[in-house]
């Protein structure tokens, strides 16, 4: 049976606190006896083979602590207490190998730092965003918005001092209600939440239950809002790789990039104004090119459709159309396609990085985990599919119906290719294996990285494309015949990964 996860990880870091300690002591003798021990080395069989064979151990300790770590990354974004006592033994670590004695630097050893991510990733919206349509029953008030948008400003303020982030707020008029719980967009992936208790013939806000979140915007890749109107997931880019150094180089950078972007798009960081600035010209786009920009969008599914060989389904034509007549704003394009994502790629790929942390879960102790990982994937896929379909009965309009087919629809053409991809990353840390990806899964793993470069060339004041020209460029990527004609960073970066997961499946 398998030992507790979390029992794994405190066995890791003593594995980590005995190499961090035998490396410490090798590095700090005595001048005498590192002299000693360095011509030992060079002149004495005898003791090379002594001390290698105890180098020998160490590193395999340290592997196999390293690859638990790594293995088990979603325990530690998820328990305070156990990612507070790692977070110092790893640092303790690359602190120490990052002393390197030049009298014993052993080209076999290649320690490299740990890098594990700490930070929770972006949750679930507290208000879901296909249901962002005030139903009959649910229209918003405007003491709602007032009270609301108050609350926020008082925060934003009081507690972390954010004036450009307060003057966003003020010039903003997205607000959304469901059932007694109201929601105020600060910016796309930044919202506030509050409760009211009807009291007569008033509405008062529920101080308790007022929350304000930044996470979504915080994981480094582009939401819907900030791309096209539609983007993949940061849940499909490797979080927690085994070999960062050995990935390719122009994922490793952009990579790096993506720390300094989270970093800066937390409530209070120096990159808010530039997130605003992206949206604003992107929601600017939108409206000035609707009908163009939704005609691609509409092309792009297309193209996807015949990449899998399949018939075009009505439904998502439908959509793009219902959006043209209606003048459907960038805020609820956007957040439909957010939530497409967090239903059907999201919500799945979490649930599989829970069980796989969770002690008794049967995924952990089936013979075949790779068939038991798909079902609970095809199981989430199944519920989320369900819970659209339920609300097509309580649709207000025919709007309404639209979104929730073309939720359906794309968002189930989608979950197929996010998960083969999810899976190709997540395996290298875990005792899951991987499907082989096909053609249609290459092209998605190509436009995921395209939007990858996209969106940290936008925030690093490179090249930066409208949206009419990524779509372009996605569908290019969808149509070109013989995929290995397409040509773009990402094509290579998606050629590259190949190798490297097949490297390290050896």
């Amino acid at each position: 049976m398998m030992t507790d996860p979390k029992q794994q990880v405190l066995a890791a870091l003593d594995r980590l606190k005995a190499f961090t300690a035998w490396k410490e002591e090798a590095s700090n003798p005595t001048l005498a006896a590192r002299i000693f021990k360095y011509v030992n080395r060079v002149f004495s069989s005898d003791s090379r083979r002594k001390i290698r064979s105890k180098e020998m151990n160490m590193h395999v300790s340290l592997e196999i602590a390293t690859n638990t770590l790594r293995s088990y990354h979603y325990l530690l974004q998820h328990d305070p207490e156990l990612a507070q006592q790692a977070q110092k033994v790893i640092d303790q670590y690359n602190t120490q190998i990052a002393q390197t004695d030049i009298l014993f630097v052993q080209a076999e050893d290649n320690l490299h730092p740990i890098e594990i991510p700490f930070s929770k990733p972006p949750a679930a919206k507290k208000i879901d965003a296909l249901f962002y349509l005030n139903l009959p029953n649910s229209v918003p008030k405007q003491e709602h918005k007032d009270s609301l948008r108050a609350k926020t400003l008082r925060y934003l303020q009081d507690s972390l001092g954010v004036a450009k982030t307060v003057e966003a707020l003020k010039n903003t008029a997205y607000f959304k209600m469901s059932g007694t719980t109201a929601m105020l967009s600060v910016l796309p992936g930044i919202f506030a939440t509050a409760d009211f208790r009807e009291m007569g013939t008033h509405s008062i806000l529920i101080p308790e239950s007022f929350s304000i979140s930044a996470d979504s915007l915080c994981n480094g890749f582009p939401l819907p809002a900030y791309h096209t109107g539609m983007a993949l997931h940061g849940a499909l880019i490797p979080t927690c790789p085994r070999r960062p150094e050995h990935l390719p180089k122009n994922l490793y950078r952009l990579l790096q990039q993506q720390k300094a972007i989270r970093l800066g798009l937390t409530l209070d960081g120096p990159l808010i104004p530039k997130a605003w600035q992206i949206y604003l010209k992107k929601k600017e786009e939108f409206e000035k090119d609707r009908e163009i920009i939704l005609t691609l969008q509409n092309q792009w599914w297309e193209a996807l459709f015949q990449a899998n060989e399949e018939s075009v389904d009505a439904s998502i034509s439908q959509f793009f159309e219902a959006c043209k007549k209606a003048n459907i704003p960038y805020e609820t394009f956007t957040e439909v396609n957010e939530g497409l994502l967090d239903l059907f790629v999201h919500t799945p790929i979490v649930a599989l990085q829970k069980a796989w942390v969770t002690p008794n879960h049967p995924l952990r102790h089936s013979q075949n985990k790779q068939q038991a990982a798909l079902a609970l994937l095809e199981k989430e896929t199944s519920e989320a599919l369900t819970k659209v379909q339920t609300s097509l009965s309580q649709a207000h309009s025919l709007l309404h119906t639209g979104i929730l087919h073309y939720v359906s629809v794309a968002g189930t053409t989608l979950a197929r290719h996010c998960q083969r991809i999810f899976l190709q990353h997540f395996s290298e840390t875990t005792e899951i294996s991987s499907l082989p990806l096909s053609d249609a899964d290459l092209r998605i793993h190509m436009i995921l990285y395209s939007q990858f470069i996209a969106y940290t060339d936008v925030f690093q004041n490179r090249q930066t494309l409208s949206i009419k020209e990524l779509l372009q460029q996605e569908i290019s990527i969808l149509r070109t015949p013989n995929i290995e004609k397409i040509s773009h960073p990402a094509a290579e970066i998606v050629a590259e990964l190949g190798a490297y997961f097949i490297a390290q499946r050896k």
